[in-house]
Order: structure tokens, then sequence, then C-alpha cells
């Protein structure tokens, strides 16, 4: 049985591109959930969200990305009650000082923990837990395991994503990640 359950894992989906390198000049569409789409953040009211002290903690936390990671933009982003979405742009210099001071070889495709978004991801999930569970102990707040990523390689792929992020809470019913 255990050898199973260990093979399943082997053959677990690759979520991320295999052959591109996530510290690259790029736009990024993120999407992170909360562990079985729990509405920790807040919820939706007359097409509108409105973050309870947890959302405004994530919504902070994100806000804070440039803080630590100084080559990332922030683009669209909206925290909604069980799932955030957001647009960041890495842009083209100092990359090495990101990476710590690295003037190494890129990290190769199979080395994620190294590559900028994962880093970036993992930071603000543990950041937001450690404050939402310091703040709020009574709360048993959870993230989904891993998050959605998409490259955007043109102007009107972006365009439509912003778009898509500014009206999300207008569209809430219809939401793949809607719970009542």
């Amino acid at each position: 049985m255990a050898q199973n359950k260990f093979r399943r894992s082997k053959e677990r989906k690759k979520l991320r591109f295999s052959n591109f390198h996530y510290s690259s000049e790029a736009f990024y569409f993120l999407t992170i959930c909360t562990k079985n789409r729990n509405p920790f953040f807040g919820n939706i009211q007359n097409k509108k969200i409105v973050l309870n002290p947890l959302g405004y903690i994530a919504q902070k936390y994100w806000k804070d990305i440039p803080k630590h990671f100084p080559n990332i933009g922030i683009d669209a982003f909206i925290i909604m009650p069980n799932h955030i979405h957001g647009v960041l742009k890495i842009k083209k210099s100092g990359l090495s000082d990101i990476c710590r001071g690295r003037r190494s070889a890129s990290p190769t495709p199979s080395d994620r923990s190294k590559m900028l978004i994962p880093k970036i991801i993992q930071q603000f999930k543990s950041s937001v837990t450690r404050k939402i569970n310091h703040c709020f102990p009574e709360k048993i707040f959870r993230w989904q395991r891993s998050y959605y990523d998409h490259i955007i390689r043109n102007e009107l792929s972006l365009k439509n994503i912003q778009e898509y992020i500014r009206i999300n809470p207008e569209q809430w019913k219809n939401d793949e990640f809607f719970i009542d």
C-alpha cells in the first residue's frame, strides 16, 4: 500500500510550464486559493468585495511584495473571499541582486525553489499565515497547496486579465471558486 502512495506522488501532474524560467522578465498572472476554498478574506456585497481583517492582512502583504523583491512590480490584483488573483511583473535589471547576490548560472527548470515567482509566493503565503495565526489564534487559516500561474505573453492577454480581475467581484456567483 505504501508503495502505491509513493508511486502516485511521483506521478503527480507538474503544474508549472516545464521549460520556462520563473525568474525571467515577464508578467505573471497568479491565483492563490485558501484551503477548501474557505472564505477567510471577506465576502461579496452588491458585487463588491468587502474585506474583513484577514482580507486586509492578505492585501497588505501583497502590496508589500516589492519591498522584499525590489525588481517586482504589482499590476492588477484583487483579494476575493477565498482566493487572490494578481499580476506581478519581473523587471529586467538587477535580477542577480534579488537572487541574494548569486552570480552563477540560472537555475535549471527542475530547480524551481531557486526561481523568483515560487519564492515570492512562498514568502507571501507564509507571511500571511504567520500574521493571521498570530492575530487570530482562534482561526485555523490554511492555504491550498501550490497556486495557479499563467505567463502573460502579449498586451491583449494582459488587458484581458486586468479586466477579468477588475470585474471578478461582479461575476462572483459564476466564479469557479464561488462557495455560498
